[in-house]
């Protein structure tokens, strides 16, 4: 499955593109995985490739006339994306482009496979903190565990002990029992939809989780349950997909390493209009805690011996990106700062919830793809963030029934 990211900052003050090559060539000798490479044709099976050095894939462009720079932006913006790396000769590029002597817009384009969005984090970081070294000759960082330890300890981990705990986890689930079809027969077009939570219910948000000792994600988790819920009819058993960090297993350095962590796995919640909100989001967090308590085995290497054939469990997956990153870097003496403005995946998950949750403030974006009026009208931001505040006023002590939630007049 091809899944290809793609990143865009704005960058304020005077950049020096040497430097900034520079920068980037040190991240890169850096991280083992963003200078991986994969080949499969015409072998058995398909390899990794680490090399001990790749050229840094950049190129540089300067937009002069202001009447029409956002529409080249948006050309270029999209010529990079549909030009994606090929992950066979290199996995990760970049493309500055100066808009005027303080202002610059940064395109990066990468593969999945190489690093998750914590891993994205960490790399940005290292380029500031290269860049905005003075010497420009100093260690890239500090000395990285390298990401095959990671893959040595899948290597080793329990696969039989994890079999088993995921076929007793999703006995009983109804496959193909989806809220909305796939529609693969038809023509599809995938949209998306952005929407900033404002500020007052973002803290009220991050309060609500503290007061009654639950993550945001556990919160997310239950509103999107609570959308599939009330599209499916009121349908008791919801399953979607969720993901992991991949960062609990015991490893020195675990925390700063680049690559391929995240896991998607499958969560099912059973809802009736007389569960209470307290038991919902109870019932979650139990459920986050044993997966999180068994070996770290990617999902999708077992599910064939946990899921029937030509079956799938859910079509809609939510990934909190909620990583040590901030949605700013820069440097006051350097006067050099760097904003993140927006950023798209592609994916074969029918729906896609992203909740990045940053110091400043959150954002909601839900990827899909097009399908009928019912569907589109109800999986949407708006609806989202509806349930959100209905939550957060109607239930600061957790004592609301999942009926009360729907049934309120909007």
């Amino acid at each position: 499955m091809e899944i290809d990211n793609q990143s865009l900052f704005t960058i304020k003050g005077n950049v020096d593109y040497k430097r900034f090559c520079h920068a980037w060539r040190r991240v890169i000798a850096c991280n083992e995985m963003l200078r991986a490479t994969f080949k499969w044709e015409g072998i058995e099976s398909p390899i990794q490739i680490i090399h001990k050095e790749v050229p840094l894939q950049c190129a540089f462009d300067s937009i002069n006339n202001k009447s029409y720079y956002k529409n080249k932006l948006e050309e270029i913006i999209e010529y990079e994306w549909i030009n994606k790396p090929p992950i066979c000769e290199h996995s990760f590029k970049i493309r500055l482009i100066q808009l005027s002597t303080e202002e610059y817009f940064m395109i990066i384009t990468y593969h999945h496979i190489i690093m998750d969005g914590w891993s994205f984090g960490i790399i940005l970081k290292e380029f500031m903190q290269n860049y905005l070294d003075e010497k420009g000759d100093a260690e890239v960082s500090e000395q990285k565990t390298a990401f095959g330890i990671y893959l040595d300890y899948c290597e080793s981990a329990n696969k039989k002990k994890t079999i088993e705990f995921w076929g007793n986890y999703l006995e009983g689930v109804k496959f193909n029992n989806m809220a909305f079809e796939r529609f693969q027969d038809k023509k599809t077009v995938r949209t998306t939809e952005v929407i900033t939570i404002d500020s007052e219910t973002r803290i009220k948000a991050i309060m609500y989780c503290r007061q009654n000792h639950i993550t945001f994600a556990t919160l997310a988790y239950g509103l999107w349950g609570l959308m599939l819920y009330e599209l499916g009819n009121r349908q008791a058993d919801i399953c979607f997909g969720v993901t992991l960090s991949g960062r609990h297993v015991n490893i020195i350095g675990i925390d700063s390493m680049v690559g391929l962590f995240i896991d998607t796995v499958p969560i099912k919640i059973s809802l009736t209009d007389d569960i209470s909100v307290r038991e919902m989001f109870g019932k979650i967090s139990r459920d986050i805690s044993a997966f999180l308590s068994i070996d770290s085995v990617s999902f999708i290497d077992i599910s064939n011996k946990v899921i029937p054939p030509a079956h799938r469990l859910y079509d809609s997956t939510v990934v909190i990106q909620n990583y040590p990153a901030a949605s700013s870097y820069g440097n006051s003496k350097e006067q050099l700062s760097i904003h993140f403005q927006e950023g798209r995946f592609s994916t074969e998950s029918g729906v896609v919830l992203s909740i990045k949750v940053f110091e400043e403030f959150m954002q909601v974006v839900i990827d899909h793809i097009t399908t009928p009026e019912n569907y589109r009208s109800k999986l949407n931001c708006r609806t989202f963030l509806y349930y959100l505040r209905t939550i957060l006023d109607l239930d600061m002590k957790l004592n609301a029934t999942i009926g009360d939630v729907l049934t309120l007049p909007r």
